[in-house]
This record gives C-alpha cells, structure tokens and sequence, in this order.
C-alpha cells in the first residue's frame, strides 16, 4: 500500500523558514508579490531541474493560480501573486518512483511583498522512516523502492509481485554456509513498490512477474544512505522489442567491429564497421545487455526495452588496460598473502602450484589448464573459444576471476593473448557447490570459479612473448603453406 507521508511535509520545512528576506527584482509598484526558490533533490544532493511548481489557493478545491516549472538549476519564480494564504507544492516524476505524495507548503502573502520559499524531496532516512516504520531509520537494513511498469503501454502496472533476493555466506563450525533470503511485495494501483529490510551496502537482485509477464533479475547496488530506487517494466518472452545502438572504444573512442551484442535469453548480433548494432524481435520489459569483443572486457547492463528506448551507448574497457588495473592493485600483495597455500591444503579444489607451472612446455595458457582435468576451450557460434569446466551438472562455463576481480565472459583468445603460463603465479579451479565465498558472485551465478594469480612481470617480457607466440604462428602458417604448395606440385 503506498504510504502516506503527512510527517514529511514538516521534515521538510528545515530548508526554509516562512517569510524570507526581499527578492532583488521586486517593488511595491508591482501588481502582487514575486515568489521565488529552489526545488531540491536530498538524496542526490543536488537541484531538482524540470519541477512542476503550483501555487493553489488554500481553500477546499482551490483553483491553481499559477504554475512554472523548475530550470535546469532547479530555481522558479512565480510573479504577479495577490495577498493572501496559499499552498505551494511540486510534481515530478521523482516523486511517483519514490512512492510520495506532493510536498507541499503554506505560503501567506502580506502587502505585496516577496517570498523566498524552497522545496525538496525528504532525505533518505525520512522516506525509509515513512515507508518502513519508525524503528527502520536507526537499523541496518536498506529499503529498495520503484515502480513497475507495463512494457507495452508504459502505464503503471498494479498487483505485480516484485521479489528481492540475495546471497547470505556463513562460516560456522560446520563449514561454509549459503542462504539466500528474500523480501517480496506486491505493487499498488500506481504501480509502486516497496522492499524493506534489504542488506545495505550490498548487492540485491530484484525482479517481477505478474501472469506471464515479468523482468530479469536486475542487480541493484544498495549504497551506504540505506535507500536506494530500480523503475521495472514488465514485458513477454515473445520477442517484439527492439533495439539500437554503438560500441565503442573507451580508451580511444575507436568503433569496435565485429562485437557480439544480444540480450540475455534473446538474439544477438555482430557491430559492423562503424560499431552499429541493431537488435530486432527482442523480448520486451527490463533485460539484460551483454556485449563480447575479443580484447575488450565484457559488459554487462540492464536496458528497458520498450517503444521509443533510447539509444544505447557501451564503451568497452580493453582486456589489456583491465589487467594492467588488476596488477597494479594486486602489486600490494604476494600469492602467499592470498590464502593460495591455505586452500591448496584444504583441498576443496583443483590446483597449479608456481613449481607446476614452471615446469609447464606449452606456450598458452588455455593448454596449460588442461592439466587441472575437466577444462577445455570450447568454440561456440559467435562469441569465439570459451573456457569450459565439468561442473555437477555437466558441462559448463565458470566464472573467472583474475587476482580476485570476477571477469565475466572473458574468452580463451584473450587469456592466451594476455597471460601466458611465464605470468601465472597460480591456479584455482573449483566447481560447485565447493566454491569459497570470496570466489562466488553475489548474484549466486555460475557452475564453479576458475581463479588466476599473476606474477609481477616485466612490462618489456610480456611483450616478447606476445612477439613469440606471434612468430609460432606465423611460423605454423608458412609451414601450412608449404605443404599446400608441396602437395600442388606432387
């Protein structure tokens, strides 16, 4: 039920009091007074621009007298005001997704003279105190709220379920333990929503369905204020949505060819050389968009796919420059300070020690992991060679991390091109549910972990190397032609 909060309207006097000093501008000539301020936004910190403004007059079913809207610093005036006793308030989108009636405030105008009175969006402690109860503003817990929309005609979507999940690790006597709890609530007629008791600063996964419609499970970082807002819509498996967009470059803004786009469950499809991408018969609602390119870090994102969705830009992070970031994190600590050996006597998992690894012959990494058991390359259509694992339910693609970063979808091409067996310190593999906590994405995700540890190495060896394995295939390749040239004169 969508609460009422008559509290918040006195919370939100503190940014004004009553009667301010005169507004440059204003004489006792003019017909009435000018009432001027600032429309805020208390949980971004910041003006709130495109504000509808009203002045109504204080009596029951009093008339709007006049209406402006908010400038992109957040100020408006309204001029030409009569003496009298008037209710000052704001509409904005905002306030809908937050669940929030008008904020409103009593203005009396007195000889023509000029107001200075602002407005604001309660801070995030008041909304969860209003949403969640009294005792919510003093806990630990986040409050999640939003609300949920039909794809089709954008209109608000009543009596969704809306579920928010999420990852509980315990370490007890017993061993390592998982839960995932839940919170779920249904949407109003308005179509908002409310999760209390959420984990803060923690990730949630929040999702929808009503009949047959729903959403993907959207991840939603809760920040350290304790609230935090996620718009929903909810959209059909069948696919009619659409959408367009590019991929590009981040480091030099380049277009990246031949980039794999799809959504999850849905199509997918190859950038062309201008980095343009369009995917058509998409299952509409909230999904997620994930983009491959050989070189680049995947990325990952939640788009709404609906009739007229934006544009959508994705700038990808060179694998290169992402290592480069991970070495220069974990240049602070030594495999020995990673809990390596300690788990390698444990047992859990399957290991290359550094010894094991320096006696290695192979050139790429891929062929050295082959040695863990159950790990192979495996090309599949469009994303190129991926690393795969024999998990509890057969085969299936982990997740891998490098120097404890998870990095999500990394193929085999680009782990051969950027870390050699000569810049591995050590190897974990571990398939589930024998994964350690530190290994195991908080959406719950994955049929085990493979995990690499870096060595420190130098900057002009890495490179060698790359020349060498280039030279190995071009060597490979003359050979090839040879034999071929061979074989024509025979």
């Amino acid at each position: 039920m969508r609460p009422r909060l008559a509290p918040l309207l006195a919370i939100t006097m503190f940014l004004s009091t009553g009667l301010a000093a005169q507004v440059p501008g204003s004489s006792g000539s003019t017909p009435g007074a000018r009432i001027a301020g600032v429309v805020h936004d208390s949980l971004a910190g910041a003006s709130l621009s495109a504000a509808v403004v009203q002045l109504v007059a204080n009596r029951a079913g009093g008339d709007v007298i006049r209406s402006v809207e908010s400038d992109a610093f957040g100020r408006f005036a309204i001029a030409d005001v009569p003496d009298g006793r008037y209710v000052l308030g704001f509409l904005h989108p905002m306030l809908d997704s937050l669940g929030l009636d008008p904020i409103q405030r009593v203005v009396r105008v007195e000889r023509g003279e000029a107001q200075w009175v602002d407005l604001a969006i309660p801070a995030a402690r008041s909304i969860k105190r209003a949403i969640c109860g009294t005792g919510a503003a003093t806990d630990s817990s986040a409050v999640v709220v939003g609300v949920v929309r039909d794809a089709a005609s954008h209109g608000p979507a009543a009596g969704a379920t809306v579920t928010g999940q999420w990852l509980e690790v315990a370490i007890g006597r017993d061993g390592v333990g998982r839960r995932v709890p839940k919170v779920i609530a249904s949407t109003a007629r308005n179509g908002w929503f409310s999760l209390c008791h959420v984990p803060r600063r923690g990730r949630v996964g929040v999702f929808a369905t009503r009949g047959i419609d729903t959403t993907i499970m959207a991840d939603v970082d809760v920040p350290e204020s304790g609230f935090v807002r996620r718009d929903l819509y909810l959209g059909t498996p069948a696919g009619t949505g659409r959408l367009r967009g590019t991929v590009t470059s981040r480091d030099g803004e380049r277009p990246v060819a031949g980039a794999l786009v799809g959504v999850a469950g849905g199509p997918e499809v190859e950038t062309n050389e201008r980095g343009e991408w369009v995917l058509a018969n998409v299952p509409t609602g909230t999904r997620t968009l994930e983009t491959r390119a050989l070189g680049y870090s995947p990325d990952r994102r939640v788009v709404h796919v609906v009739d007229g969705a934006p544009v959508v830009s994705i700038e990808l992070v060179s694998f290169e420059a992402v290592l480069d970031t991970v070495r220069v994190t974990a240049s602070r600590f030594r495999l020995a300070n990673t809990g390596f050996d300690e788990r390698v006597r444990q047992g859990m998992g399957r290991y290359l020690t550094p010894e094991q690894i320096a006696q290695a012959t192979t050139l790429y990494t891929s062929d050295l992991l082959k040695d863990l058991g159950g790990v192979r390359a495996e090309r599949r259509a469009g994303s190129g060679t991926r690393i795969s694992i024999s998990g509890t339910f057969g085969r299936c693609i982990p997740n891998v991390y490098v120097d404890g970063f998870l990095r999500r979808g990394i193929a085999a091409e680009d782990i051969d091109t950027y870390l050699g067996p000569e810049e591995l310190a050590g190897v974990e593999l571990y398939a589930s549910p024998y994964v350690p906590s530190q290994f195991q994405p908080a959406d719950g995700s994955g049929c085990g972990s493979l995990v690499l540890w870096t060595r420190d190495t130098a900057r002009p060896e890495r490179r060698w190397t790359l020349v060498r394995r280039a030279m190995q295939g071009l060597g490979a390749a003359l050979i090839g032609v040879g034999i071929a040239v061979l074989a024509q004169q025979m």
